[in-house]
């Protein structure tokens, strides 16, 4: 009796996890596609998340508790081995598992192709209206004692300004550039996520009362250099050098 009822629960608990994971994982899928397109703020999302990892340890328990019966739910332990076991919930727990996997599995390939379209594609919109979008990235500290990220982050962000009171030049908004900072990511993927022509990254490096700040201006389109300098100036000029990169 005690071998028939330990060999029910296991087989309940394992449908019953499969089948959870699986509507779990639409419920994740189409919430991260339907949310944002109303505008949902990001803690919703998290909190369907945090109540689905919740549920899911609740829902094996109930499922290794009680089972479904011709004689309606009854507690695993009071089952009588001699009347047959409905068919009827595990059915319906083998037709949510195959349904969920071949909606995974068709959501996967779609995705997959639509990855592959993506990296074959560029922002063909701008490329053709002309329109000049940058954005600045974090400008890395390269000092030897990496004590100058509060400078180097003051660059890229006085840069920003600057570039942004010039005519004919959209830039992108700070928060959006510096997210990508500390990213290990391709310069064509930043470019196409931020939507942007072109992306001027550098690097800052300190030493003594001398500062020096490497620049590149890059294509994205093209995903290429276009131009880079280095300059070299005392801390007490670096207001003026700030000017001077973003008009060359």
């Amino acid at each position: 009796m005690n071998k028939y009822l330990d060999e029910l629960k296991r087989r309940q608990v394992i449908k019953v996890g499969i089948a959870y994971l699986v509507v779990a994982w639409l419920i994740t899928q189409v919430s991260s596609i339907v949310l944002p397109t109303f505008n949902a703020p990001p803690y919703i999302l998290k909190t369907i998340l945090f109540v689905l990892a919740i549920g899911f340890p609740i829902c094996l328990i109930l499922a290794w508790i009680y089972e479904i019966t011709p004689t309606g739910i009854q507690k695993t332990k009071t089952i009588d081995p001699t009347i047959p076991k409905s068919p009827l919930k595990g059915d319906r727990l083998k037709k949510t598992i195959i349904v969920g996997l071949s909606i995974i599995i068709i959501l996967l390939m779609y995705n997959q192709f639509s990855l592959k379209t993506e990296d074959q594609s560029i922002p063909i919109a701008i490329e053709n209206n002309n329109e000049i979008i940058v954005a600045v990235l974090a400008f890395e500290d390269i000092s030897q004692e990496k004590d100058q990220e509060y400078f180097s982050d003051g660059m890229s962000t006085e840069l920003t300004t600057l570039l942004s009171n010039m005519p004919d030049i959209e830039v992108r908004d700070r928060r959006s550039s510096f997210s990508y900072k500390g990213v290990n990511t391709s310069i064509k993927n930043i470019a196409k996520e931020l939507n942007v022509t072109h992306i001027i990254d550098g690097s800052v490096r300190k030493n003594g009362e001398e500062i020096r700040i490497d620049v590149q201006l890059i294509d994205a389109i093209e995903g290429k250099s276009i131009w880079s300098q280095t300059f070299k100036q005392k801390m007490k000029d670096v207001f003026q050098m700030q000017d001077e990169i973003a008009l060359k």
